[in-house]
């Protein structure tokens, strides 16, 4: 099972090397949203682009508002600025100004786990420990290990820095996205964030998804969808003891700074 594992993950770290992680040109009014994978960026690029289209953002539309550097690099170059740009990149000093998003890591480790089954990236029937046993060894692609992500982006120096992460967005979704949107530049309507939100809510983008079958399908051949659950606290159900300790100890730095209770401090 580890050796399919590693010789998937090789092919896609190769496929990654060849994915831009900076459009042609860089301007220092450029806003990327970044995030570790799976962390909540495809919903904070459809409340922004609902912001900005007045509710009427789609899974097409959302794209033409905050394109993908790795998937869409060249929509970028014809935005009206200042740009949004979303991007997964680790650490990089020439993004100027950045909104990073953090989730917590157990969720984004089974998340993740389900998208790379989704996309086949692993092998159908692939245990969620072999997963893990595997990423530990070698990351994700070339965007690495989630502590490392979330590290370097925290501690970096050269960037407009704001960060927010998954949890407070669904604790405060309203709130989060007004701190972006003026972080960004944009003039904030509250009533436009309400229309915004509501647009955007979890059941509205499985919808969407519903009646767009074809989106974000590439190399999809199952029936397995992309907005998944959307929840937070699904890793206790998913890591066994002994990976769930393993985890909690390479990240207990980042635990604690970012506010991540270790299962052996719930209550």
């Amino acid at each position: 099972m580890i050796d399919k594992l590693k010789n998937l993950f090789t092919g896609d770290r190769q496929r990654r090397r060849e994915d831009p992680m900076r459009p042609a040109t860089i301007y220092d009014d450029d806003v990327y949203l970044v995030s570790y994978p799976k962390s909540g960026n495809t919903w904070m690029r459809m409340l922004i682009a609902n912001y900005a289209l007045d509710g009427g953002a789609d899974l097409e539309s959302f794209r033409s508002v905050v394109p993908d550097i790795h998937k869409e690099p060249g929509a970028c170059d014809g935005l009206a600025r200042p740009r949004v740009i979303k991007s997964h990149a680790p650490y990089m000093a020439e993004y100027p100004r950045v909104v990073y998003i953090a989730r917590d890591g157990r969720d984004v480790m089974v998340s993740l786990y389900h998208f790379m089954l989704r996309g086949k990236h692993i092998a159908g029937g692939t245990s969620f420990a072999a997963f893990y046993d595997d990423y530990c060894a070698r990351g994700l692609w070339d965007f690495g290990r989630w502590g490392e992500h979330v590290t370097a982006w925290l501690d970096q120096t050269a960037a407009d820095l704001m960060w927010t992460t998954y949890e407070n967005m669904k604790a405060d979704t309203a709130g989060e996205l007004r701190k972006t949107l003026a972080f960004i530049g944009y003039d904030v309507d509250d009533e436009r964030v309400v229309r915004a939100v509501e647009r955007s809510a979890f059941d509205k983008l499985k919808k969407m998804e519903k009646t767009n079958p074809g989106w974000h399908k590439d190399g999809v051949t199952n029936d397995q969808p992309f907005f998944r659950k959307g929840g937070t606290g699904q890793w206790r159900e998913v890591f066994d003891a002994e990976r769930l300790k393993d985890f909690e100890r390479r990240n207990a730095a980042v635990f604690a700074r970012l506010g991540y209770a270790r299962s052996a401090d719930d209550a």
